[in-house]
């Protein structure tokens, strides 16, 4: 590991040699994995003390047990690349979104074991981009795709719902509100809605143009009735109102390179996680307002996904080396130093477990722990 001179206590594990980091808000360490494929995993979910990670480009899914800090794997039997993107849990199973994979991954948390479902879909480039629960059902987000996927968790069966939409990367990533699913436009104009209860779909026109290099947002955080959408190259904030079905847009002032990679709400803020930007990105719902908070870091695609923590927002390092810490009371950024230096893609999300942040290992071979403390 780099040296660090940043006048901060370092521990050094004797065994490990794995340094633990001390600063504002809490302390920043590591657990090593032991894998070494590139791209490991993308994303991950809590299921009671344990963090769950989603397959990418390992063959197996990663587990990492909180209270008892270890690491362990379960082997899915699948070869190939950029299995599945994402997962989300339902009970004690952890249901992993397709990426190129034509099955839907299971795995149950009780049973330590891994399963598949068939989608009849084939193996082809990036089929969903994200997964949603609603009851026992899993809903995917149709990304090269113009099918919705639906996951029966109790039934153990797939299905899907026609978009009638065209072309490719349609939608990145989605949020639950009540029976609806809402899905952010990435190359789409239009928003996508999903109504599980009456497996229905329908889009709402944005009335921006999402073409390559112009994709328009990035996930969506879901506050109230309305979901709010992370601008990617839109210079706006993109607000569905589920209740109205009505589409509105926030001016950010900031252009319209690669802006944000994800959001999440702190009451009724939205705060967005730096990518291309050097400012964290707030969105106040309740007075449709939007401000920013200068980083102070020049990196490109500094952090990837955001978590909330209480009134702080802890953002997982992409090419940075440092977690970013944004306090929404104190409306204040900090940074907490990893060591592990500027990489490309260390992590590629945060997962929170009490008073512990985990960030999922993508070209890292370690897992990056952040405790919230004070």
């Amino acid at each position: 590991m780099k040296s660090i001179n940043e006048s901060k206590e370092i521990i050094l594990n004797k065994n490990k040699n794995i340094g633990k980091c001390y600063g504002p808000w809490g302390t920043f360490s590591v657990k090593e994995t032991g894998l070494s494929e590139d791209y490991r995993f993308r994303g991950g979910v809590a299921v009671g003390d344990k963090v769950v990670f989603a397959p990418y480009g390992s063959s197996k899914v990663g587990i990492y047990d909180v209270r008892l800090d270890s690491f362990s794997t379960k082997e899915t039997g699948l070869s190939g690349i950029w299995k599945f993107r994402g997962g989300v849990a339902v009970g004690d199973k952890v249901v992993f979104a397709p990426d190129y994979s034509s099955k839907v991954g299971i795995y149950d948390v009780t049973l330590d074991s891994f399963s598949t479902k068939e989608t009849g879909l084939g193996s082809y480039r990036e089929l969903f981009s994200g997964a949603i629960s609603v009851g026992d059902k899993v809903v995917f987000a149709p990304y090269n795709l113009s099918k919705v996927g639906i996951y029966n968790v109790t039934l153990d069966s797939f299905s899907t719902k026609e978009t009638g939409l065209s072309g490719e990367a349609l939608f990145f990533g989605g949020v639950a509100v009540g029976d609806k699913v809402v899905f952010a436009p990435f190359f789409s104009s239009k928003v996508g809605i999903y109504d599980v209860k009456l497996d229905s779909f329908s889009t709402k026109e944005t009335g921006l143009s999402g073409l390559f290099l112009g994709a328009l947002f990035l996930g969506g955080v879901a506050v109230g009735d309305k979901v709010v959408f992370a601008p990617r190259n839109s210079s706006k904030v993109g607000i569905y109102d589920v209740t109205l079905d009505s589409f509105s847009t926030k001016e950010t002032g900031l252009g319209k390179d690669r802006l944000f990679r994800g959001g999440v709400a702190v009451g009724d803020k939205v705060v967005f996680a730096p990518f291309f930007s050097s400012k964290v990105g707030i969105y106040d719902v309740t007075l449709d307002s939007f401000s920013t908070k200068e980083t102070g870091l020049s990196e490109r695609n500094k952090f990837w996904g955001a978590i909330a923590v209480g009134d702080k927002v802890v953002f997982a390092p992409a090419n940075s080396s440092k977690v970013g810490i944004y306090d929404v009371t104190l409306d204040s950024f900090s940074t907490k130093e990893t060591g592990l230096g500027s990489n490309r893609e260390l992590f590629s999300g945060a997962i929170s477990v009490g008073d512990k942040v985990v960030f999922a290992p993508s070209s890292s071979s370690k897992i990056g722990i952040y405790q919230m403390y004070g």
